[in-house]
């Protein structure tokens, strides 16, 4: 891997927000950290962190032709 692909994995990293996440579940951010929503709640937006994160990996396959 080139220092090009690396950083633009990390920028893309960083366009990852847990409150446009909970934006989009309605869920409130600071109910996630204390734990004050339902487990399955907490369990969507795990599971919507671990896609972008996923979906990641796919974008930086495509874009270095793997």
């Amino acid at each position: 891997m080139s220092k090009i692909e690396d950083v633009n994995f990390i920028n893309n990293f960083s366009k990852i927000k847990l409150s446009e996440i909970c934006r989009k579940l309605k869920v409130d951010r600071t109910n996630i950290f204390y734990g004050r929503c339902s487990d399955e709640k907490i369990h969507e937006v795990r599971k919507q962190i671990e896609h972008e994160i996923a979906m990641l990996y796919i974008l930086d396959g495509v874009e270095n032709g793997k």
